[in-house]
């Protein structure tokens, strides 16, 4: 039913039961009204007959002592005149008693009288009428005396007319009170109606419509409570179904991640609060896990942001299958997953939980016909153990989650409290470095690369070093990786990149022999978009010749999206520098890809050097690659050469050019200007060929 049409009928029903009593109260008044008025004119017609009789009286008295015409004529005209008043009477009498109101018995003794008094006055009439037709004055007189027994009935009538009113009065009064009390009840059903009718308005319009209200007060504060259907089948309860439905789509949309359907971060914190609650009032414990995926973004750069996507889902729908009845899972954003699990009592049963997860998810994934494997890595806090907010919580799980990524990623790490000091350490230190550049704090160091068949050198690599004013020296090895973790690494890659050409500049400048400056290049750098601009605008800047710079990239790069990697080093190449892959057969050392780049140069990594005098294998790795690169066109740059024997076996192979400590440090700028001139002197007199 339609809420117009129920309202409607509340309504017709309370004015119809309205009219009904201001009806029933119209009638019965002037119920009361007539009989009353019968009553009185009973009476008031019984005095005006007795008054007619007394006059009639005196009328014939005056005749039969003053026989005249006028005396006559008056007396037959008040013998008609009491005629009327008795009919009148009799009528208004009839009427009491045929609309019942006057009892039988009463009615039956008052026609009685009348009857009696009626044949008295007929008889009295007639014989009066006779002694005035005779002028008989003493009949006349007798007839006047006949009038006091007519009058004697005509009073007993009146006592029981009187007698009549009286009761009529009582029952008139009680029937007030009736009446009243009717009225009384009538209102009182009038306001029972309207308790009714406020109660239905309250049920089915005021408390639907300020709980619908409150709902949306609610949803507007960001609070999405269960919605409370209403079950008219009416417009509020349409609306109130629509309202439901719109708030669990709201729901849908805002406390889950539409691409893997996990609830999301804003679902994750409103859980934690409630997990926070229930185990501080109960005593309990739980845990929060922290999960990443390991080398995620490698698979979005080679493969693409949409198989990345579908591989977020299928590790998704892994992850929650298996917390199925342990706990909760949710996606934070990006690689990032959270898992809470309540009722934590035993660490080691988390620990189990924790290695079945990294099993679970480290299945292969078949992606757009690839099979992919991926790992993650997992940080664990306990409450109350390490923290008892939410927020530490967090941050305790996320310290421990890249603790365990910096072990070797694929593991699971609990937080203790010196990783709390590590990463106030590690904050610290990347506050320094930022201001490093403002303070003058960095400089190059250069370490000159040998022509191994000649021994002239062939070049130089420009190193970064700090030397912080508080810390003293900072290790590349401390520094460096901050720097690609934080971003940074790019404004000092630039820097490092300019001061590199302006000081090779400068070297050709001062009249010294023209050689290579190398340069690393991070994995950061090379994705910027700007890259071979940036690189245009320094040799620009400094009026270097690019063939005198080399730009050393690692295989990390390999994993990027293959076709765009191929224009960024083209472009590259087309400036007129030298391309090098530095640290060969540390990462994926693939031919395949790298034959594919426009490089010139591979750079053995040094862990393959150190070991070619006293381990056969590593001299045949690295005897293949020198042979594999050359016939890829490719020149071969030996590094960590420390000993002779090192370099003897360089040479065997044709390596092209070595780099190391035997012969010299990173050095200063002024002192590779002191070997270059040294060199530059030996030459001269013939001691180098």
């Amino acid at each position: 039913m339609k809420l117009r049409t129920k309202l409607l009928m509340h309504t017709m029903v309370a004015l119809l039961l309205a009219a009904l009593l201001v009806g029933f109260i119209l009638v019965k008044m002037l119920d009361m009204q007539a009989s009353d008025k019968d009553n009185v004119a009973a009476i008031v017609t019984v005095q005006r007959l007795e008054s007619s009789i007394v006059l009639t009286q005196q009328a014939l008295n005056h005749y039969a002592f003053n026989i005249t015409f006028g005396s006559e004529a008056e007396a037959r005209q008040q013998l008609e005149r009491s005629g009327q008043v008795m009919g009148e009477l009799r009528k208004i009498l009839e009427h009491l008693d045929s609309t019942g109101q006057v009892r039988s018995d009463e009615a039956k003794e008052i026609m009685g009288l009348l009857a009696a008094a009626e044949a008295k006055w007929n008889d009295l009439q007639a014989s009066a009428k006779t002694a005035m037709a005779l002028q008989d004055q003493v009949d006349s007189n007798r007839q006047s005396i006949r009038t006091a027994g007519i009058l004697n009935d005509l009073f007993n009538l009146q006592r029981l007319v009187q007698a009549l009113y009286e009761h009529h009065t009582s029952t008139l009064e009680s029937e007030i009170k009736g009446i009243i009390w009717f009225c009384a009840l009538g209102v009182m059903m009038l306001i029972w109606i309207a308790y009714l009718s406020n109660d239905r308005l309250t049920r089915h319009i005021t408390k639907p419509v300020k709980t619908l209200a409150d709902q949306a007060q609610a949803v507007a504060a960001g609070r999405l409570t269960k919605v409370e259907e209403h079950p008219a089948q009416d417009e509020i309860g349409d609306l109130s179904r629509s309202f439901s439905s719109m708030v669990r789509q709201l729901e849908e949309l805002i406390y889950f991640d539409p691409l893997t359907e996990l609830p999301n971060r804003r679902k994750f914190l409103n859980q934690l609060e409630q997990e926070l609650s229930v185990a501080r009032s109960g005593g309990r414990k739980f845990a929060m896990l922290y999960l990443d995926l390991d080398r995620f973004k490698n698979v979005n750069d080679s493969l693409g942001h949409t198989a990345g996507d579908q591989l977020l889902r299928t590790f998704a729908s892994r992850l929650n299958g298996y917390m199925a009845g342990h706990g909760t899972a949710f996606r934070l954003g990006g690689d990032e997953f959270a898992v809470l699990v309540p009722l934590v009592d035993d660490t080691q049963e988390l620990s189990e939980l924790c290695g079945q997860i990294i099993s679970s998810v480290s299945l292969p994934y078949t992606i757009e016909s690839h099979e992919l494997y991926v790992t993650a890595s997992i940080g664990v806090s306990l409450y109350p153990t390490d923290a008892d907010d939410g927020e530490t919580l967090m941050k305790y799980a996320d310290m421990a989650m890249y603790r365990a990524k910096k072990l070797g990623a694929n593991h699971y790490q609990f937080y203790h409290p010196q990783m709390s000091d590590a990463v106030l350490e590690k904050l610290e230190l990347e506050s320094k470095l930022r201001r490093a550049l403002e303070l003058n704090e960095l400089e190059l160091k250069y370490q000159p690369q040998m022509d191994v068949q000649t021994g002239r050198i062939h070049g130089v690599e420009a190193l970064l070093r700090w030397n912080q004013s508080e810390l003293g020296p900072v290790p590349p090895s401390r520094f460096i990786p901050l720097a690609e973790e934080t971003g940074l690494i790019v404004p000092l890659g630039a820097w490092v990149l300019k001061e590199a050409c302006r000081q090779n500049k400068q070297w050709q400048l001062s009249g010294l022999p023209p050689i290579r400056v190398s340069v690393n290049l991070s994995a950061l750098q090379f994705q910027q978009q700007d890259l071979v601009e940036t690189i245009r605008r320094i040799l620009e800047e400094t009026q270097l010749d690019a063939r005198y710079l080399e730009l050393e990239i690692t295989e990390s790069v390999a994993m990027f999206n293959e076709a765009s990697v191929i224009h960024t080093l083209g472009e590259l190449k087309r400036l007129g520098l030298q391309l090098a892959i530095d640290d060969f057969g540390t990462g994926y050392s693939s031919f395949s890809y790298i034959k594919k780049f426009a490089v010139d140069s591979l750079k053995v990594d040094q862990s393959f050097i150190r070991d070619i005098a006293s381990k056969d294998e590593d001299a045949a790795i690295v005897a293949a690659m020198v042979k594999l690169a050359h016939s890829l066109q490719m020149k071969v740059v030996a590094e960590g050469v420390e000993t002779t024997e090192q370099l003897e076996l360089c040479r065997s192979w044709n390596c092209d050019v070595a780099q190391g400590y035997l012969f010299s440090h990173a050095v200063k700028a002024e002192d590779i200007v002191l070997l270059l001139s040294e060199e530059q002197q030996q030459q001269a007199v013939g001691v180098i060929t």
